[in-house]
């Protein structure tokens, strides 16, 4: 069992087909595969074994991804922190979580901070320098990778994702293979994914929501993701109507800046399924969402120990102000 074979069930079933598509780049299940497998053997040689930890750093760009599986189909255990922190913050998320290598890229490395300040980091990887990692990524190394994928147990921890609960400060919750392969599968099928869809996250992927409900699920599912590093209106609203996208993922206020400007309807027709998270949506706003768009506003109850949804409003019976109901084997209590 392992979290990255997701993109091995894609490369055998739609080798063809787009996996992820960026503003700069494309790349196939195939292509994105091969990748995953040529850095999994990158990171063995700088001396990772199975349960080390190696720290993503990094914001939403292809090497994200790109990281996030091979670290998990060597067995180890990636560390996710967020982009958007200083480097007091990072040094203290490094020293908690301990991982052996650290992946970043130029626009980071003002946050980034010096060894002796995170000693038991022994490489730092900024992923625009490293000759033979862009030579992995951009197919020079070699058109065979040799195949280096392990088996892991379902309850072995594959990913570190910091949560702050009800405290604010940031712990590390362990996610397993297991939790990950059940969530991307439960949201699935509650969202009836299939091959031809199209979905946008412009959501952090070390949060809970672009990484495991957004990113996972499409590439389980066999679509195709389109990242982006962040919201910005224009640009989303060009990608959404320049790439077909079916599947749509924010929170409230995208949803409202969305229905103030009436100008956003010509470039959202390709949407047939939305989504919100990260906070409760105001009834109102669902009701004119359906009433401009024909379309319900999704909507769960997750958390970060869970790897996203535990209720669903709805796979048949959509109810507008609700979360739903348990989704899949979760068991609620009130």
């Amino acid at each position: 069992m392992n979290i990255s074979n997701i993109l091995v069930q894609g490369a055998m079933c739609f080798p063809k087909k787009k996996a992820l598509i960026t503003p700069n780049q494309s790349y196939t299940y195939e292509e994105l595969n091969r990748i995953v497998d040529g850095i999994t053997l990158y990171l063995r040689n700088l001396g990772v074994t199975r349960d080390q930890r190696v720290g993503l750093f990094l914001p939403n760009i292809p090497e994200w991804p790109m990281f996030y599986f091979g670290t998990a189909r060597l067995g180890a255990v990636s560390v996710c922190i967020a982009s958007a922190l200083k480097k007091q913050e990072v040094i203290r998320l490094i020293n908690d979580s301990l991982p052996s290598v650290l992946v970043t890229s130029e626009e980071l490395l003002p946050q980034v901070p010096d060894q002796k300040e995170v000693p038991h980091v022994k490489d730092i990887i900024v992923v625009e320098r490293d000759q033979t990692l862009r030579s992995i990524i951009e197919g020079r190394e070699m058109k065979e990778v040799p195949i280096y994928r392990i088996e892991c147990e379902g309850d072995d921890v594959t990913t570190i994702l910091f949560t702050g609960g009800t405290t604010g400060i940031p712990k590390g919750a362990m996610i397993t293979h297991k939790n990950l392969l059940y969530s991307a599968q439960t949201v699935c099928y509650y969202e009836r994914t299939v091959p031809e869809d199209v979905g946008i996250c412009f959501m952090p992927l070390t949060h809970v929501f672009g990484q495991c409900h957004i990113m996972n699920s499409i590439f389980y599912g066999c679509g195709t993701l389109v990242l982006l590093k962040g919201f910005d209106m224009d640009r989303v609203l060009a990608t959404v109507f320049e790439n077909k996208i079916t599947r749509f993922y924010a929170v409230p206020t995208i949803y409202i800046r969305f229905l103030n400007n009436p100008e956003c309807k010509k470039y959202l027709q390709t949407l047939t399924y939305v989504f919100s998270a990260a906070t409760s949506m105001p009834e109102e706003v669902v009701r004119q969402w359906y009433q401009e768009y024909r379309l319900p506003i999704h909507e769960s109850y997750g958390m970060t120990e869970s790897a996203s949804i535990t209720t669903f409003n709805h796979r048949y019976r959509h109810k507008v102000g609700s979360v739903g109901v348990p989704a899949g084997l979760s068991e609620i209590k009130l």
